[in-house]
């Protein structure tokens, strides 16, 4: 009986210590996630005008593409 015990408190630990290991996972992505966002709409900002000028070329040219 004291050998079950011991194994339900070392996978109680077990269990712990991967929900904070996850917790600590789920925190570094928003983190990550936060940054890319960020960058992302400086990106946009910088050069998103671009982009959409450019779209009508690119379209042109994968419809010439799938023509051939």
């Amino acid at each position: 009986f004291q050998g079950e015990l011991e194994k339900l408190n070392q996978s109680t630990d077990d269990i712990n210590r991967c929900e904070t290991e996850l917790e600590e996972a789920r925190q570094k992505f928003r983190s990550v996630l936060l940054e890319a966002t960020v960058k992302l709409d400086d990106l946009v900002k910088k050069i998103g005008k671009a982009v959409d000028e450019s779209k009508p070329y690119w379209e042109a040219r994968r419809l010439a593409r799938q023509v051939r």
